[in-house]
C-alpha cells in the first residue's frame, strides 16, 4: 500500500518544466529552431539572438561583456585602483563604446553564419537584440556583416529598419533598429522585443529566444506569457569556458592593454574615463 501511494503521489504530482533550454552547443539552438519550423513553418518562425557573446564574441577580453560585468563590480565597490576605467556605469558605457569601434569579433561557432544563412533562404525571420549604445549601429553592423551574418535579409519590418532613433511606447531611452539589429541602452529585452513586433506589425507563430544571461530570458518569458506565440527560450553559453578563465585570471593583460588605449585618448578627450595609472 505504501509502494501504491507513493507511486501514486509521483504520477499525479505537477512537473515543474525546466524555464530555459540551456546548451554551450549550437547545434542545440538549431535542433530548436528545427522543431519550431516543423510545427508552424518557416516563414511563420522567429529567431531573436543576443549579440555579445551569443551570436559574435569580440577577439579579445577588453570591452567584452565579461569585461564589461568585472568593470562594473569594481565601480560599485568603489574599486578605482589600476586598471578601472571609470567612475560610473555611464562613464563605463562610454569607454567601452570606444573600445568597441575599434575592436573585432568573431563569430561564437564557425557553422553559424552559415547555418543562419541558410534558414534564411528558406524563410525564417531572424533579428538581434542588444543591450548596446545606438551609437554603436556601424560597428556592430559592420563587425556582423565582416562574418557573414546579414540579419536584414529576413528580418521584421521594412528592410534596412528605420532611420535614426526613436523612443518605443512605454520606454525611457531612444532605440535604434537597423539592418535587422535593435540597439536598446540596456532596457528590458521582452518589452523592447514586445515594441517591436508591434511597430513592424509582424505576427508570427513562434519565437527562439537566444541569449547568455538568464534575466533577459526570464524578461522574455514574463513579457510574452499569455500571448499566442510560442517562445522557445535557449540559454547559450558556448563563451563559459573563456568567461570562467577570465575571471580566476589577474586581468593584468586588459589591464596593460587600457593603459596603452588611455594614454591615447588623454589629447581628445577630457573626461569620462580613468587614465592608466602607472
Amino acid at each position: 500500500n505504501n509502494i501504491l501511494f507513493s507511486l501514486s503521489l509521483f504520477i499525479s504530482s505537477p512537473v515543474t518544466p525546466t524555464p530555459h533550454v540551456d546548451t554551450e552547443s549550437f547545434n542545440r539552438v538549431a535542433h530548436e529552431i528545427d522543431s519550431a519550423v516543423e510545427a508552424h513553418g518557416p516563414e511563420s518562425v522567429l529567431v531573436v539572438f543576443d549579440i555579445d557573446n551569443t551570436l559574435a564574441a569580440t577577439d579579445g577580453d577588453i570591452a567584452s561583456e565579461h569585461w564589461f560585468q568585472w568593470q562594473a563590480a569594481r565601480i560599485k565597490a568603489l574599486d578605482f585602483s589600476r586598471g578601472t576605467v571609470a567612475t560610473s556605469v555611464e562613464e563605463l558605457l562610454t569607454v567601452q563604446g570606444w573600445i568597441l569601434t575599434m575592436t573585432k569579433m568573431h563569430a561564437t561557432e564557425p557553422a553559424l553564419p552559415p547555418t543562419v544563412a541558410a534558414y534564411q533562404e528558406r524563410g525564417v525571420k531572424f533579428m538581434a537584440l542588444t543591450s548596446r549604445m545606438p551609437d554603436l549601429r556601424d560597428a556592430t553592423v559592420r563587425e556582423l556583416s565582416r562574418n557573414g551574418i546579414h540579419l536584414e535579409r529576413t528580418a521584421p519590418g521594412p528592410r534596412g529598419g528605420y532611420a535614426g532613433t526613436y523612443v518605443p511606447e512605454g520606454a525611457q531611452k531612444t532605440v535604434i533598429y537597423e539592418n535587422g539589429i535593435m540597439l536598446t541602452q540596456g532596457q528590458h529585452k521582452g518589452e523592447m522585443l514586445r515594441s517591436l513586433l508591434a511597430k513592424t506589425s509582424t505576427t508570427v507563430s513562434a519565437i527562439v529566444f537566444v541569449d547568455d544571461r538568464p534575466h533577459h530570458l526570464d524578461g522574455v518569458r514574463e513579457v510574452f506569457a499569455g500571448r499566442p506565440e510560442q517562445v522557445v527560450t535557449v540559454r547559450y553559453h558556448h563563451e563559459s569556458p573563456r568567461i570562467d578563465a577570465f575571471n580566476a585570471s589577474d586581468k593584468a593583460e586588459v589591464t596593460e592593454q587600457w593603459c596603452t588605449l588611455s594614454r591615447g585618448l588623454v589629447p581628445v578627450v577630457t573626461s569620462g574615463f580613468i587614465p592608466c595609472v602607472e
